[in-house]
């Protein structure tokens, strides 16, 4: 094993000048880091503490861990690898949890599992991970699983937690039937709001990830050879996004471990006959896309949930390949379905009961029919259609389109690393914050913003904490401000909840022109934190200034919330990017100014966060409709000006007057989504073009 640690230190855009709509429920209006490598140090034992990269396992971020599981403390076996390992590890979340939340550090290693582990709010577990490929053997931190009594081996729980950058084994996987596999223990379950799990293998459980009765998930990077069911969820709402998830028979084989099976082993034939990749039962909406499912008898399988409902969703560049049937729909309520591969050895879709499908540009392939469905409604825009379609049902409707305009590719490369110049550590505590909601931390912030300027930027962190700030902070260049979260931040979802690191902003109030709260300087963020406007009026709007104002190149926002700003970000500076942050809004939230590369992704926006943060002053439910019609009159979530190849994806918007202004400005929107809205997109002031592809707004 191992373990580094630092001590805390006291696209192209396309130029036809016409905007092109792909797949959109509503008519849109036209109104015409360079990072120095951080100094290794002698590992400490205790204490908030960077977690030097090792360069095998890269990150795209630094790791701040409040703990790790071999400090003394925690009593871990001096052999983890064969004895149990589970108590030592709940140890050290429960210390997390204690203390307001925290990354626990889990190094390099095999780890036996014999128990459950269980993470609460604010928690994130997370070690060292690589992906896995035919040359690239596992590696990292490994969890040995050994559980036979528990239902899952990881249950999520609490808001704002969850894992990221482990390996699931199950060293004595053994052949079973379906019935009795379909028993077999899970390795994590989700019950939670807001649930972090990326950078994830999935060697060889038979059932992977379980999402039923969790909200808000956020998936990036789930890799593995889950043999009965990959990934499930019923009654799961709030907008989920699942990103880069790749499931087949041949990570298990390129895993290299003890017993790893060949490719095409028994393990491949069993999955063929009796796996799902992604089985979706209630669902309130999810964006999904990047992903590849292969070798299992259904790829995609949605049918209606406990409660009686079903689900809808959005699927882009999704490739299922080498499955009986590719798409198996047993009810739901319809899909968007743009620029992906649907090929089974049987059916390329099976579907009845009155599902809507809309597809465009996606290959659909079938060895005995490539569409079979019955009761439901089929529309296709320049699909390529191989094979026979069986279309029955007196309520059926089967519509082919082909058009001149193709789907314009979508720009998804980007720099997603982001760090500061520096990676030591400033803890706020030591320059003499308090927390407490009622003491001015405003001196405390500013000194250790200073010093971590003065080394030439790093990390200021900000430990689990209510702070009070009463003047506008400026981060100068190169340095991140970083909340207790290692993974996605939420404002509080339920009563006496840990809110995690909070920033309560009592500054500019009256002056929406005035000086912003927080300026950002050449390649500065902000990381895994919450911002509350105690002051602010739901009934009579105080106006504020911007509460972030990004001025650098490379400037981010990750992992964060905001409950009511009355104007959120505005991003001034070349590729910035702002993902997996969930932010209300009173009238504007995100506006770009003058830049080129710019993205905002994975994001949710709604009023709605104000009355969920539980705290005083906040909206209460019988007062929301009247408070959400004063924010219907004039909230811009997002406006663009004279930029150039931005990217929105993975958006959802609740509650606002214009969704997305594009002014001037060229770039691509995919899988946006937006309710109660007085207009969808507003393009104005020039000819640039703008493609909204996949995306719906009412």
């Amino acid at each position: 094993m191992e373990e580094s640690v630092q001590k805390s230190l006291g696209a192209t855009s396309r130029s036809c000048g016409r905007t092109f709509l792909f797949f959109c429920g509503f008519m849109a209006t036209i109104v015409s880091v360079h990072a120095k490598d951080a100094d290794k140090s002698d590992s400490q034992t205790s204490g908030w503490r960077v977690i030097v990269e090792d360069k095998r396992f890269p990150t795209d971020d630094v790791i701040v861990a409040f703990c790790s599981v071999t400090d003394s403390q925690y009593s871990l076996p001096a052999d983890p690898a064969t004895s149990d390992c589970t108590p030592a590890i709940q140890r050290a979340l429960d210390d997390a949890s204690r203390a307001g939340g925290g990354t626990v550090f889990l190094p390099e290693g095999r780890y036996r599992l014999e128990g459950m582990l269980t993470i609460a709010s604010n928690v994130i577990l997370r070690g060292r991970w690589s992906l896995i490929g035919p040359d690239r053997p596992a590696g990292g931190t490994i969890l040995m699983i050994h559980n036979e009594e528990h239902e899952q081996s990881v249950l999520i729980k609490g808001s704002g937690c969850g894992v990221r950058d482990l390996t699931f084994w199950h060293p004595e996987q053994v052949k079973k039937s379906k019935a009795s596999a379909s028993e077999s223990p899970l390795v994590i379950r989700g019950q939670a709001s807001v649930v972090t799990i990326e950078n994830i293998n999935l060697i060889n459980p038979y059932r992977g990830i379980d999402l039923s009765q969790a909200s808000t998930c956020c998936l990036r990077g789930i890799y593995g050879s889950p043999l009965l069911s990959g990934l499930s969820a019923d009654k799961s709402y709030a907008v989920s996004r699942y990103d880069s998830i790749h499931f087949s028979p041949n990570y298990w084989a390129w895993s290299k471990l003890p017993g790893s099976p060949p490719v095409d082993g028994e393990h491949a034939d069993f999955m063929r006959k009796n796996g799902t990749g992604l089985h979706i039962y209630e669902m309130d909406g999810f964006y999904a896309g990047f992903s590849t499912i292969s070798g299992y008898q259904k790829g995609l399988h949605f049918e209606r949930g406990v409660s009686g409902d079903d689900a809808s969703g959005e699927l882009s560049s999704f490739s299922v390949t080498d499955c009986h049937t590719a798409l198996h729909v047993d009810d739901a309520k319809g899909f968007r379905i743009v620029g992906s591969t649907l090929h089974g050895s049987e059916y390329g879709i099976w579907g009845k009961d009155r599902t809507h499908y809309k597809m465009h540009t996606t290959s659909i392939e079938g060895g005995k029919r490539s569409i079979s469905i019955r009761n439901g409604v089929a529309e296709l825009v320049n699909c390529t259609v191989s094979g026979e379609t069986e279309i029955v049902g007196r309520r059926t409707v089967y519509r082919e389109h082909q058009y001149d305009e193709k789907l314009p590719p979508f720009q998804n490369t980007y720099d997603r690393t982001r760090k500061p110049a520096r990676f030591d550590l400033f803890n706020v505590h030591d320059y003499g914050a308090v927390g407490d909601r009622k003491a001015d931390d405003t001196a405390a912030l500013k000194k250790a913003i200073e010093a971590a300027s003065a080394n030439g930027g790093g990390i200021v962190l900000l430990p689990d904490g209510e702070y009070r700030i009463t003047e506008a902070l400026d981060l100068g260049d190169g340095v991140e401000l970083r909340g207790n979260s290692g993974g996605r931040h939420v404002l509080g979802n339920k009563p006496k909840e840990q809110l995690g690191s909070v920033l309560f902003i009592e500054t500019g109030e009256g002056d929406e022109n005035g000086t912003p709260f927080l300026t950002l300087g050449e390649g500065s963020g902000l990381r895994g934190m919450g911002f509350f406007y105690p002051k602010q009026d739901y009934k009579n709007f105080k106006k504020y200034p911007y509460m972030v104002r990004a001025n650098g190149k490379g400037n981010y926002v990750i992992d964060c919330s905001a409950s009511n700003p009355y104007q959120g970000l505005e991003l001034n500076g070349d590729d910035h990017l702002v993902e997996y942050s969930f932010f209300g809004g009173l009238r504007r939230t995100y506006r770009a100014n003058h830049c080129s590369g710019g993205r905002i992704q994975n994001c949710h926006i709604k009023p709605d966060f104000w009355r969920g943060a539980w705290l005083p002053g906040c909206p209460k439910t019988p007062e929301l409709e009247e408070f959400k019609f004063r924010v219907n009159e004039d909230y811009e979530p997002i406006y663009l000006n004279s930029c150039d190849d931005y990217v929105v994806m993975s958006i959802f918007n609740h509650a606002s007057h214009t969704f997305l202004t594009a002014d001037n400005s060229s770039g691509q929107a995919l899988m946006v989504g937006g309710e109660q809205l007085q207009q969808g997109y507003a393009f104005k002031n020039g000819a640039k073009s703008f493609d909204i592809i996949s995306s719906t707004c009412n």
